[in-house]
């Protein structure tokens, strides 16, 4: 019975999860670009000991989602990506769009 419970809790694969929550506008894929980036250099930050603690950063979905934006024609806003970084590292918090 706790196989079968199992298996209807991982019926779905992660590709189809991955899509079932992309984003669906230019401007949701711009957002999602600009965070994976953001992510990437915080995880990076973290290999080398600059920075500890905070969420587990997932590279492959990151990595997904910056191939994804490319097709779409787009790339990550330095601006927005520095932001992010900052707000993780505590910084004061300013919206992306500001």
């Amino acid at each position: 019975m706790d196989q079968m419970r199992q298996g209807q809790a991982n019926w779905m694969s992660s590709e189809k999860r991955d899509a079932a929550r992309d984003p669906r506008t230019r401007e949701e894929w711009q957002e999602a670009v600009d965070l994976a980036e953001a992510a990437l250099r915080i995880d990076s930050a973290k290999k080398y000991g600059l920075i500890t603690g905070g969420p587990a950063i997932d590279v492959g979905r990151c990595e997904t989602i910056l191939a994804q934006g490319k097709l779409r024609g787009l790339a990550p806003i330095e601006a927005h990506v520095e932001r992010y970084v900052l707000a993780f590292a505590g910084a004061p918090s300013v919206s992306p769009g500001a």
